[in-house]
């Protein structure tokens, strides 16, 4: 069944990004596989977590509380609703997506591209970026099966509340890949 679905969602962000959005909409990056893999970059920044898109929080008090320990002073939500269908959402929280994934990445790891790519992209520091491209390859894969996705769904770890180093997924991430499904509904969300 392909039922079509619709997501509340979080986005915090400093002040000078939340006008950004406000006048010129969200911005997405293309990954650009062939230059990552021959080893140039091809980006201004690197790819977050789950690849490159709109990072947003389907929990709001979560969502505040990344901004406080993230952003501090001058932080802006955003509250979004998200459209799409089900069969256009990679979720990670769903184990037999998982799995797939998992084979994916099993044969993909022993590849020479990924030993390139793994010197250059790294999962280090605040953002597991390595991660991300792996998963922005697993998507080209399932775009050549024509098997489009949206909307990524991942437990996420975030160091929120004064909490140091923990392992313990805190949260829900959501990563919109197509702007085209996200709707900004409340401007100014009152922190």
């Amino acid at each position: 069944m392909n039922k079509e679905i619709e997501i509340d969602l979080y986005h915090a962000t400093n002040l000078e990004c939340f006008n950004d959005i406000l006048e010129n909409g969200i911005k997405i990056y293309d990954f650009k596989r062939p230059l990552v893999c021959s080893g140039r970059a091809n980006n201004k920044k690197k790819p977050g977590s789950l690849g490159y898109g709109f990072y947003c929080f389907s929990d709001k008090d979560f969502c505040e509380n990344y901004a406080k320990s993230k952003i501090e002073n001058n932080y802006k939500i955003l509250y979004c609703k998200a459209k799409t269908s089900k069969k256009n959402i990679l979720d990670l929280t769903d184990e037999i997506q998982l799995g797939y994934y998992n084979k994916f990445l099993k044969k993909y790891v022993t590849t020479s591209a990924y030993k390139i790519m793994s010197k250059i992209i790294k999962n280090d520091g605040y953002q597991s970026s390595l991660d991300g491209a792996l998963l922005e390859i697993y998507l080209d894969v399932l775009k050549k099966n024509k098997n489009i996705i949206h909307c990524i769904i991942a437990m996420t770890v975030s160091q929120i509340n004064n909490i140091k180093k923990s392992t313990v997924a805190n949260g829900i991430e959501y990563c919109i890949k197509e702007k085209g499904i996200i709707n900004i509904k409340e401007e100014n969300y009152e922190n």
